[in-house]
């Protein structure tokens, strides 16, 4: 040490000598080494985290050890140190605290209590020693590590999670306490208060659950109310004020309401991944109120089978060709090559609640998943030059038995140029089999063998 400023230089016999011995103080560099010291401004140290405590007077010191050199080894501590909420003070060098025979400067054991014995110091400091790479497997295996790193970082000082952890633990439809007496579910998408929380953005980021992950909204979601009125509407409170809906489009298509939320509410909420906001609407429409005389119920297999079967069967085309036009208005059309029903599901949805006002679907996943469960496959078809997903299904799935199956075909068939061709497929009657035109007849076995090759696929 020369003139208050140490030295840069190999370090000699006589300078560790001078330094146990309490004559002359001992600095480190920071670099290229293989253990990260700082002290601890603010923040405790976990025992059973890889950092071990070192005291000094009334001070606390955070000493991370490793297997090999590292260029920077305080990265590694500090890394670690960010869980736990521990704030350190990074130098230029590492002062080494005089440690002579009667250890002023001690590591604590894992129930903060110095050692007995300076051999069981040391050896419990080598058993710390950690590589980079176990240091990336502890990173990994911490718990709440898709949470939003405030409720892990809270978890990890306090062993148990905060109370703004509720978000996360409903986003992940984990259990909640005293759920049944809470209102937070009005707020369950509410944003984590960064300003006020321990945050780690960076950490976050990455985060499912956590900062811009699309898991999360600025808007607080109330109860939502359905007025069964001539056309029914809904009323859905939104950060506290009531807006009104005139058809289910504009709830379920995100980009539709996050217009209303910016002329209603006088901002534009950030927009949330698809499947979030599904639950956000399923959510709402488990506790949905209901005003008014008439009752509604969720669109269900056998409700869907019976509108297919018997209140639409007017609507069943058979024709010599796809009539597009009016698959758009939410027909169905039965291919009378292969007894197939095909729709366009977007169509047939919008009919289906226009013309039951009894039923109630809640969104466009519950819908696709009734008709995949009744067989309904999508395949792409252009449609006057613009793409569009046709669901197909083949038509005998829709019955119980062969005998109801051939009562509704023969009668939808009924006064129709294929009536002749289903008589003789279905009760076996050649000498009805009417002749189509060949050009017809190609252009849907085209057809008909394309939907094959896919169903196949």
């Amino acid at each position: 040490m020369v003139d208050g400023d140490f030295e840069a230089g190999q370090v000699t016999t006589s300078d560790y000598s001078r330094h146990l011995s309490g004559e002359a103080p001992l600095a480190a560099s920071p670099f290229n080494a293989r253990f990260a010291m700082a002290r601890v401004k603010k923040g405790k140290v976990n025992p059973l985290s890889p950092i071990i405590e070192f005291k000094h007077d009334k001070y606390s010191w955070a000493v991370l050890f490793l297997k090999e050199k590292y260029s920077k080894p305080f990265v590694q501590l500090k890394r670690i140190a960010d869980y736990y909420l521990l704030e350190l003070d990074e130098t230029d060098f590492i002062g080494l605290p005089f440690f002579n025979a009667q250890l002023d400067f001690y590591p604590v054991n894992t129930n903060g209590n110095k050692f007995r014995l300076v051999e069981e110091a040391l050896e419990y400091c080598a058993t710390k020693a950690v590589s980079v790479r176990q240091i990336d497997e502890w990173e990994k295996n911490l718990p709440f590590s898709d949470a939003p790193f405030c409720i892990q970082s809270y978890y990890m000082v306090n062993g148990t999670l905060p109370s703004f952890a509720n978000p996360y633990l409903d986003a992940k439809e984990l259990p909640i306490e005293n759920k049944s007496d809470a209102t937070w579910w009005k707020k369950f998408t509410a944003p984590y208060d960064c300003s006020g929380k321990p945050c780690n953005k960076e950490k976050c980021l990455g985060r499912k659950f956590g900062l811009k992950s699309g898991e999360v909204s600025e808007v607080e979601f109330g109860n939502l109310t359905q007025y069964i009125e001539e056309p029914v509407f809904y009323e859905w409170t939104i950060n506290g004020k009531q807006m009104k809906f005139y058809n289910e489009t504009d709830i379920i298509n995100q980009d539709k309401f996050l217009r209303l939320c910016m002329r209603d509410l006088g901002f534009l909420p950030k927009k949330l991944k698809g499947e979030r906001w599904l639950k956000i609407i399923n959510k709402a429409l488990s506790n949905m109120k209901i005003v008014g005389e008439k009752e509604t119920a969720k669109l269900t297999i056998d409700k869907m089978i019976e509108i297919i079967t018997k209140e639409l069967s007017d609507r069943i085309l058979v024709s010599t060709y796809y009539e597009y036009e009016r698959l758009m208005q939410g027909y169905i059309y039965l291919d009378p090559t292969s007894s197939v029903f095909v729709i366009l599901p977007s169509a047939f949805c919008s009919y289906i609640t226009g013309r039951f006002q009894d039923l109630r679907i809640d969104s466009a996943t519950d819908f696709y998943a009734v008709l995949k469960h009744l067989g309904f496959r999508g395949r792409r078809k252009a449609i006057e030059g613009v793409d569009r997903t046709l669901l197909f299904a083949r038509s005998r799935f829709l019955f119980r038995t062969d005998e109801d199956w051939t009562t509704f075909m023969l009668k939808v068939s009924k006064d129709t140029i294929w009536e002749d061709n289903f008589k003789a497929f279905l009760l076996g009657d050649t000498q009805t089999e009417s002749t189509v035109e060949e050009a017809t007849r190609e252009e849907i076995m085209q057809d008909v063998a394309l939907y094959l090759d896919t169903e196949k696929e």
